[in-house]
């Protein structure tokens, strides 16, 4: 079981068993926000309302390719349908009516 950046939210790897169920995409979200926040100012890119397409490719790089991240080893605990759970999830915070 794999620590997500620290908060405390398990993330099975993708070695686990595959029958798992996995949680929902707001569950599966929570850990990004610890460091992708919409507080101003920030370094830390939003996650907030962006291509689907352009999510999915970035957690895939961080996978794959940036081992010199923090995000390589949260990336890992990620298989690619969850990559997609999450992607129409930040997508759809900002066509969400505010509270």
């Amino acid at each position: 079981m794999l620590l997500l950046a620290g908060v405390g939210f398990p993330a099975y790897a993708a070695s686990d068993d595959e029958q798992r169920p996995r949680p929902g995409a707001d569950m599966l979200a929570r850990p990004c926000f610890a460091c992708h926040s919409d507080r101003e100012p920030s370094v830390i890119p939003k996650l907030r309302g962006g291509p689907e397409t352009r999510f999915i490719a970035r957690m895939r790089e961080f996978r794959d390719r940036r081992t010199d991240s923090v995000m390589h080893r949260i990336a890992k605990g990620y298989r690619d349908e969850d990559y997609q759970q999450l992607a129409r999830y930040f997508r759809q915070l900002d066509q969400a009516p505010p509270r």
